[in-house]
């Protein structure tokens, strides 16, 4: 029989006759790693209650974890806010194509998303694994990383003098006739002035009438008079107005429409004789050569920058922010700094001039949006950040103009200032996914996305509203441009930061917070570009103002192929989990005996189904626009690649981000309602189809939609 009392000395010490000072647990044990430690701290016989052994049991164990280096519990909640991640951390250390070049062009480009996407990395080593080159091998990868043309000669030319009558005689070979010259330069001045405010008017027709002559009228070819020094950049901004007035005139498909509320139809059938292609921008290009960019530079040779870096981002040919544009828009920050745009001018100064002060803040101002616009579809830092420059919004006044169309110019000026609405929530943004913003707190994160959400859900509130109400104006036309621009500026950048989130909670096995971004990727997805592709695919030809929806397609190219990746990643992902699921031994009994099992197969194969839909929707849409647009085309053959890819036989899908759960059930099902809801429109329904509509029958229904 025991006798009653508490057994004092631990075990451990016990068995190795050593002293235990009585605590719980015993020093002994604490230095020696014994981790079951059983002595037990006498009781005051006065009370009889172990409370008080219970608290100081609980306070020696807290200051054991304290000197461990571990917080208690009470520090959890501040540990999780204290979460960090790193947007260039995937771009220097996974890399498809082994290229550090790749990583220079931001964390948002599309060969980023294949580098942190498990499915398409794999895919693409396949692709570059292969002895045999593919098809696309020479043409994907020069997406953004083309060698520099040398025909641009940015940099290069070693003689500026050299080849200036090469240029008068290709000028001479390239211009159209003096009357087709006029028609355009009054195009561009009235329609896409708005889009490019980088020019003045009166000096630029001034300046034309002595660089320009005929021979023996109107329709004879132009003639070469100008040799001055900044005779080059005028030729090269008359070169882009030229492009882009026809540009607006017939779309990437260079065909001219038959009726047109700014052009007669003698006008147009003129018109549709002359051929004013991509080349007259390469000549441009050449214009700016000829200038020593290390040097002084003149105003005029700047306009040309700007202008040339503002095409770069709604030509057809170009396939946004490549090379050519990123060089572009270096040269151009750098020639501004050096002419200091970027300083308000004083009234008091002796060659002050107000015309040419309200065009410099336009210039500055378009420069501005144009870096935050590239920051947003590559994530990189901005280079004009907010305090470099003190230069005040442009006012508009009637009687110190730039342009000569009073409607034109006033929508251009009030264009910049509701953009600097947007500036400082997009630079706030901007600022947290740049290299050189390191470790980015998720708290800090979430409330910067909370705010682009925001202005995403205000924009396209606008953007519903005015849907039905065609645009019959240029006025209107140039509205929705900007509303529709800055729409897909901010769903491309929202999609990249979510798409790093996936990719930064997968990683942590955190699968729901892996699956809540994934499902935000596909509420943009469904309820914004979708529903804008049948709107857009063929860039509605409005009566009065031509077709300007066409400057919309180069961001919306790229938003569809950002989307294309992702859901090219997703179907093989679920064709992947399905056939695991298949072959289970026991997967047959499971869809007999579990509800559960079964709903989730069920939804599995509904999703495959929708992905498979939407899969076709961007390569129909690619193989509509591919003829017109560069970028179409290359995403064309990227996403055709790899719908017809398979994975490598040893390849093992880490985290499959799908689980027999009831959240993970959840989740699928929400995606799943989305996007049937998605294909209820008409549009995109038959955008779906294999056998997608003819050119005519779109072209119907874009006309239907105006009527």
């Amino acid at each position: 029989m025991t006798r009653g009392r508490y057994k004092v000395v631990c075990s451990f010490c016990r068995k190795r006759k050593i002293k235990c000072d009585k605590k719980s647990p015993c020093t002994a044990c604490v230095k020696l790693g014994n981790p079951h430690c059983d002595a037990v701290v006498r009781t005051d016989n006065n009370s009889g209650d172990v409370a008080d052994a219970l608290r100081h049991r609980i306070t020696v164990l807290e200051k054991q974890l304290s000197n461990n280096g571990m917080k208690p519990a009470t520090s959890l909640e501040e540990s999780c806010s204290a979460e960090t991640i790193n947007f260039h951390d995937a771009l220097s250390k996974t890399d498809h194509r082994h290229d550090a070049s790749w990583r220079l062009m931001g964390p948002f480009k599309w060969y980023v998303m294949v580098s942190i996407d498990e499915i398409l990395l794999n895919v693409f080593k396949t692709f570059y694994a292969c002895k045999e080159v593919p098809s696309f091998h020479d043409e994907a990868p020069r997406m953004y990383l083309n060698p520099l043309d040398k025909e641009i000669g940015l940099i290069h030319k070693a003689s500026v003098m050299e080849d200036r009558e090469t240029l008068r005689m290709k000028l001479y070979n390239i211009l159209p006739s003096t009357r087709a010259i006029n028609m355009l330069i009054n195009r561009f001045f009235k329609i896409a002035y708005p889009y490019m405010p980088v020019i003045d008017e009166y000096e630029f027709r001034q300046s034309l009438s002595r660089l320009l002559g005929s021979r023996g009228g109107a329709d004879e070819r132009a003639m070469i008079l100008g040799n001055d020094d900044t005779d080059p950049a005028v030729y090269g901004l008359l070169l882009v107005v030229l492009r882009t007035a026809y540009v607006t005139l017939t779309g990437g498909s260079n065909q001219t429409p038959t009726y047109c509320f700014h052009n007669s139809k003698e006008e147009l059938e003129y018109l549709s004789r002359q051929r004013i292609g991509a080349d007259f921008i390469d000549l441009a290009n050449v214009c700016l050569s000829l200038y020593n960019v290390a040097g002084d530079l003149c105003f005029e040779a700047f306009q040309l920058v700007v202008a040339l870096r503002v095409y770069s981002t709604i030509g057809p040919e170009y396939t946004r922010y490549d090379a050519k544009s990123t060089t572009l828009a270096s040269l151009s920050n750098q020639i501004a700094y050096s002419l200091w745009m970027n300083r308000e001018w004083r009234r008091e100064r002796p060659d002050f001039n107000e015309r040419r002060d309200l065009l410099q803040k336009k210039l500055w101002y378009t420069l501005v949006f144009l870096e935050m616009d590239q920051s947003l579809f590559s994530g990189n830092y901005m280079f004009i950040g907010p305090n470099t420059f003190d230069v005040t919004l442009p006012v508009y006044k009637p009687d110190l103009l730039n342009g000569c169309d009073l409607e034109s110019e006033k929508k251009a000026i009030e264009n910049i200032h509701w953009l600097e609405g947007y500036r400082e929530v997009f630079t706030s943004a901007i600022s947290l996914t740049g290299r050189v913003s390191g470790n980015v707190s998720i708290s800090k994160l979430n409330n910067v996305i909370e705010k682009l959400e925001n202005k995403y859900d205000e924009l396209l509130d606008v953007l519903e509203s005015s849907k039905s109400t065609p645009s019959l104006t240029t006025s209107d036309s140039f509205d929705r441009f900007s509303q529709l621009r800055l729409m897909l500026n901010q769903h491309y950048f929202l999609v990249g930061i979510y798409s790093h989130l996936i990719h930064f909670y997968t990683k942590k096995k955190d699968l729901n917070s892996a699956r809540h971004w994934r499902y935000k990727v596909v509420t943009l997805l469904a309820k914004f570009l979708f529903p804008l592709l049948p709107d857009l695919v063929h860039q509605t030809m409005t009566l009065v103002s031509g077709s300007t929806d066409l400057f919309i397609c180069g961001p919306l190219i790229q938003c569809l192929g950002q989307c294309s990746l992702f859901i090219a990643s997703a179907t093989v992902r679920y064709n992947y989990i399905k056939k695991a699921l298949e072959s289970q031994p026991n997967h047959r009994v499971l869809l007999v005996t579990s509800s559960e099992y079964q709903d989730l197969f069920n939804e599995i194969e509904k999703h495959r189904e929708l992905l498979r839909q939407s899969n076709q929707v961007s390569l129909n849409v690619y193989n509509l626009m591919k003829d017109k647009y560069e970028t179409a085309r290359r995403f064309d053959l990227i996403s055709r690649k790899i719908t017809d890819c398979t994975l490598p036989e040893d390849f093992i899908l880490r985290d499959p981000m799908i689980q027999a759960t009831e959240e993970g059930l959840k989740s699928l099902k929400e995606c799943n309602i989305l996007m049937k809801e998605c294909f209820e429109n008409s549009g995109v329904r038959e955008l779906g189809n294999p056998h997608r509509a003819t050119l005519g029958v779109w072209q119907s229904f874009a006309v239907s939609e105006v009527f």
